[in-house]
């Protein structure tokens, strides 16, 4: 029995519309229908950002923008020119069908791995194998299978995002592969009122010749347009679509026709694709959506630069100076962010106005990388100001690092009374261990960051007009915050 389903036309991308309602587009809707769109989301952010990296990969290989003034065509046309789309995705139709016999979207057709894993395999979420039970309580002795649009889903995540380890093999014996592209990044997406801005505020300066925004050749084009599957081993990224669009693995997914009639996949083969290679990654390749800081410890081998990235313990609001500002040989801020300070400088895009930014990010146990600890997504107001007033960014960052400062007396001020309470005698050292052990239980130091973020966000968006007074209520703020936390 043949099986079709086509990401052109089926509906799979969730999408929340400017009535507040849910539903779900195709590619093809969904660009089209962009205006009344408010944004792509998903229970999961790897989804949600993954889907509109897939949407401004079709983007930019149909409308650029090489310069400014492109950009502001594509902004003053209100909505995305269809007959220009209509033409791309027809000429290009096959390579969206998830279960074309021939070239299956993000898969190898006839892959066939000597252990093929149930359909959580290729959803991070959840728990499978040695991965923790974070997100769901499903197990691998009771396998759910997928429907097409949740397994389109977890394909486009899987390629960006999927851990490392070993896993199965086209021959004899697991192969191992390194974790997706996208692992260790906190990528940064500006949203506006419609999907249709969020994509055209994505939408960098693109031209693989003047290696824009990343170093690219003219053979450039998406994975769909390359002349074969992604083949094992390290090859050199061809430019932005290709990088956008990589295939980290090998997939086929085996579906089958449950008792409703429904396809269903019930079986996933997986196993190493395309890699980078040691330090592309943060060396001659950087996100364009990530934030860049100089690795001061970097061995031989190794890259340079490496991105910032979500942790357990530190909210990405606190790095939002990084993600404003360069300083040279120290850190460099998403090349997104350069592009849209370029629109601002050229009158194209209202410094006065205010996008928030969503960050999203994975993070990985760095001792396994096979192991998930969190996902997380963010949102900061971005007044557009920040982008062309270097003053107003070197305040935000000096109020960062007053709040760094008294969060660090607050971590030191618990210790201390930790040792009192573990070791009353004068003379006495407490045990190291058990200090740590207190401060967790009585966590004054999360209870302060978790008390500023909010106020923090209050801050982003008061500092341009309001200035000093803006500041002295900050200090006055987080001191009392601190000593309510403690």
């Amino acid at each position: 029995m043949s099986f079709s389903f086509n990401l052109i036309d089926e509906p799979w991308i969730p999408c929340l519309m400017a009535d507040g309602s849910y539903r779900e587009f195709g590619i093809r809707e969904t660009l089209a229908r962009a205006p009344d769109i408010r944004e792509v989301v998903d229970p999961s952010p790897l989804v949600t950002v993954s889907v509109h990296r897939l949407l401004l990969a079709i983007l930019h290989r149909n409308f650029g923008p090489r310069d400014e003034d492109e950009w502001k065509a594509l902004w003053d046309a209100g909505a995305f020119d269809m007959g220009v789309l209509d033409a791309y995705l027809g000429k290009w139709r096959h390579c969206f069908d998830l279960f074309d016999p021939e070239r299956p979207f993000y898969q190898v057709a006839g892959l066939a791995i000597t252990q093929p894993k149930p359909p959580a395999d290729i959803r991070i979420e959840c728990a499978t194998g040695n991965n923790a039970t974070l997100f769901d309580h499903s197990t691998d002795d009771q396998p759910q299978e997928l429907l097409p649009p949740e397994a389109a889903r977890c394909l486009l995540v899987e390629q960006s995002f999927g851990r490392s380890g070993t896993m199965g093999s086209e021959r004899r014996g697991p192969a191992t592969a390194d974790a997706g592209p996208l692992r260790s990044c906190a990528l940064v997406v500006p949203t506006g009122p419609s999907l249709w801005a969020s994509l055209l505020l994505g939408m960098v300066h693109y031209d693989p010749e003047d290696d824009a925004p990343i170093r690219g050749t003219s053979h450039d084009a998406p994975a769909w347009e390359q002349e074969a599957a992604a083949r094992a081993g390290t090859r050199p990224c061809r430019g932005y679509l290709d990088y956008l669009t990589w295939n980290s693995r090998r997939i086929r997914l085996e579906v089958r026709a449950g008792p409703d009639g429904q396809m269903r996949v019930h079986r996933v083969h997986v196993t190493p694709g395309c890699e980078f290679g040691k330090g592309v990654l943060g060396g001659t390749l950087r996100d364009p959506m990530s934030a860049y800081r100089r690795n001061q410890k970097a061995k031989p081998g190794q890259a340079p630069w490496s991105a910032v990235c979500v942790t357990e313990t530190r909210a990405l609001w606190r790095d939002s100076g990084a993600l404003l500002q360069s300083l040279p040989g120290q850190g460099e801020r998403p090349a997104l962010i350069d592009w849209l300070a370029r629109l601002v400088a050229a009158g194209f895009v209202d410094s006065g106005t205010t996008y928030p930014i969503a960050v999203y990010g994975l993070r990985h146990n760095p001792t396994n990388t096979a192991q998930v600890l969190l996902w997380r997504q963010e949102r900061l107001p971005l007044p557009l100001a920040y982008l062309s007033d270097h003053n107003l960014v070197e305040r935000l960052t000096a109020a960062l690092a007053l709040a760094e400062h008294v969060g660090t007396a607050t971590r030191r001020a618990a210790a201390s009374l930790a040792h009192s309470v573990l070791s009353p005698d004068v003379g006495r050292n407490a045990d190291s261990d058990a200090i740590t052990r207190w401060c967790k239980a009585f966590p004054a130091e999360r209870l302060y960051w978790s008390r500023l973020e909010v106020p923090f966000h209050r801050l982003l968006t008061r500092l341009p007009e309001a200035g000093g007074s803006a500041l002295v209520g900050w200090r006055e703020l987080i001191e009392r915050v601190a000593v309510d936390s403690f």
